[in-house]
């Protein structure tokens, strides 16, 4: 069996905030921390996502994930609610992006 592919990729960070992507066999999961929440920070966050999920089709990305225990950045951002996890007895809540260009 083949692994595999995975690449991580930094999509925008400054002393507030880091949002970076891994990319797993054509589904990009968001990882998103925020040390000191601005209105600037929310909206270089959205160009940063934004610019992102414009690209996935030319990246051959298909599906885009968050999981997160504060929905709010998601919810902010166009992600659609699609279940919840229990990882180390703590919540979470899982959000999709549905890009324009996917079928699945």
């Amino acid at each position: 069996m083949a692994m595999e592919s995975y690449k991580k990729l930094v999509l925008y960070e400054d002393m507030n905030c880091h949002l970076s992507v891994e990319v797993v066999s054509r589904v990009a999961y968001l990882h998103c921390e925020v040390f000191n929440w601005k209105v600037s920070t929310a909206r270089r966050l959205y160009s940063a996502l934004n610019t992102f999920l414009l690209s996935c089709e030319e990246r051959d990305i298909v599906q885009v994930y968050t999981i997160t225990p504060n929905p709010r950045f998601a919810e902010m951002y166009g992600g659609r609610h699609c279940g919840y996890v229990k990882y180390q007895e703590k919540d979470y809540e899982v959000f999709k992006w549905d890009l324009k260009f996917s079928q699945t």
